[in-house]
Order: C-alpha cells, then sequence, then structure tokens
C-alpha cells in the first residue's frame, strides 16, 4: 500500500513539473502585415489597431503616431496578470511585438538553454496571435 502511494505521489509530482513546463513557451514571431501590392494607408491600419484592440479587450495605453502600446487584460484578472506588446506600423504594414509582462511566467534570458531567448506563458502567444488575426481580417475588409 505504502509502495502504491509513493509511485502516486511520484506520478503527480512529475506531471505538476512537466504540466509547469509546458507552461512558458517562447515568445511567438512578430506578426505583420503586406497586402500584396495594395498598401493600406497608416490612418487605416491605425484604425483597424483600435478596432482590433476592443474586439479583444486590450487596452490602449499609449498612442502616438506609427506606435501604439496595448495590455491585456484590462478586467479584474489584470491585478493578477498582463501582458504588454507593442504595436508599429507605417508604409501598409504593421508589427505586434511583445514587450513586457507581470505574473505570466517571464524568463528573459536562458528560456529552454538558449540565451537571448524570452520565455512567457503560452496564452500570451494566443493572444498576440488572435490580435493579428482580427487586424488581417479589419483590413482585408477595408479593399
Amino acid at each position: 500500500m505504502k509502495r502504491r502511494a509513493l509511485m502516486a505521489a511520484a506520478t503527480a509530482a512529475f506531471l505538476m513539473g512537466v504540466c509547469g513546463m509546458l507552461q512558458a513557451a517562447p515568445v511567438a514571431e512578430v506578426i505583420s502585415y503586406d497586402q500584396s501590392g495594395l498598401k493600406a494607408s497608416d490612418a487605416r491600419i491605425h484604425e483597424a489597431i483600435k478596432q482590433a484592440a476592443q474586439m479583444r479587450k486590450w487596452g490602449i495605453v499609449s498612442d502616438k503616431p506609427g506606435k501604439v502600446l496595448l495590455v491585456y487584460p484590462t478586467n479584474n484578472r489584470s491585478l493578477h496578470y498582463q501582458a504588454t506588446v507593442s504595436v508599429t506600423y507605417g508604409k501598409g504594414s504593421y508589427k505586434v511585438e511583445y514587450v513586457k509582462s507581470r505574473g505570466l511566467d517571464e524568463k528573459r534570458n536562458g528560456c529552454y538553454g538558449k540565451e537571448g531567448v524570452v520565455c512567457v506563458h503560452r496564452n500570451v502567444n494566443r493572444w498576440i496571435a488572435n490580435l493579428g488575426k482580427d487586424l488581417n481580417r479589419i483590413l482585408s475588409q477595408s479593399y
């Protein structure tokens, strides 16, 4: 009986460790947009950024020409965790780049044994990807 309990405890500890490691992932590459010859104006891209941010409930922290700083989430969960991204735009394209996070297992160096690789909770990559999908959809509807 003791042996079974020890095996169960060891298995549970192993699974918790593996699941904990799977929570962090390298930050996804930036998402850029180019309409193959049909360049959206900076004003149109800026409007699309604001629209996509509102749809996905990202908060606008800073809004300057060519660069919008966004945070997610903006509700009560932000007391526990929050991600910040920068959306730079101009000349018919945009880039969504991870800036920083709080409470999302951020590791700046040595993630997966590689110098310079930033890891963060895997949900951040999903949030960034969804924002990019919405931006692409909104911009493609304008033509």
